[in-house]
């Protein structure tokens, strides 16, 4: 395709002719022919050779790109992975057109499970647009009485929040347009507990150090040592 008009609102290519985008519907007559990489103040988009172009938030996801495969796969950033257990490998690839929530074999919510040990030879869920029916539940798992494979217990709401941040980047760019702010303000707050807790935790080995030798100084002093 020469001389593309990319869409301010999916990201993908369209005919430089084109008045409206082909995928999402949205006007174009005033969007500049040739774009080639478009940055805003949490958002990176990059050309994907021989594929759409994809919009994400750079906060939250990050592009994986091997050029001798021709193969792209879009990941969760090291902020977010660094800082959790349960999504590591979370992805979605492009060559497949899947979304691939590794290592969760079994989801409980609702008085339901969900178990996909054996569901595929990959054990795990896989979303594509033909069952986006199960991406939408993961979206909106009751949270009471909720474990899900893999995640720490009280950490449920960030395999939903993850989802619903893969949804609106991948799928439906109308759902859920605050996943991605919530999934970031959720790991940034889990951050500063953990922060507070390795502060607290240092100095109560402070104290303990302190009372440890001035429990020494005493017993010298009497002579007990």
């Amino acid at each position: 395709m020469n001389n593309p008009i990319i869409c301010p609102n999916c990201g993908a290519p369209n005919e430089s002719t084109s008045t409206s985008c082909q995928f999402c519907g949205a006007s174009l007559t005033e969007v500049e022919i040739n774009q080639e990489e478009e940055s805003e103040d949490n958002v990176l988009v990059e050309r994907v050779k021989g594929k759409p172009q994809i919009k994400f938030d750079k906060r939250i996801f990050k592009l994986e790109y091997d050029e001798i495969e021709d193969e792209a796969k879009l990941c969760l950033s090291d902020s977010i992975t660094s800082t959790t257990v349960g999504c590591e490998h979370f992805k979605y690839d492009f060559t497949d057109g899947c979304l691939i929530l590794s290592a969760v074999r079994t989801i409980i919510s609702g008085g339901k499970k969900y178990n996909f040990e054996y569901a595929n030879t990959w054990s795990c869920p896989l979303i594509k647009k033909d069952n986006l029916g199960l991406l939408e539940k993961f979206c909106n798992l009751n949270l009471k009485n909720c474990r899900i494979d893999g995640f720490l217990e009280g950490e449920e709401i960030l395999f939903v929040l993850v989802c619903r941040a893969y949804y609106n980047t991948i799928f439906d760019h109308s759902k859920y347009t605050d996943a991605a702010d919530q999934l970031f303000h959720y790991i940034e707050e889990k951050k500063q507990l953990e922060n507070k807790h390795l502060e607290d935790f240092k100095k109560k080995c402070k104290k303990e150090d302190r009372l440890f030798f001035l429990g020494l100084i005493l017993k010298l002093i009497r002579g007990d040592i």
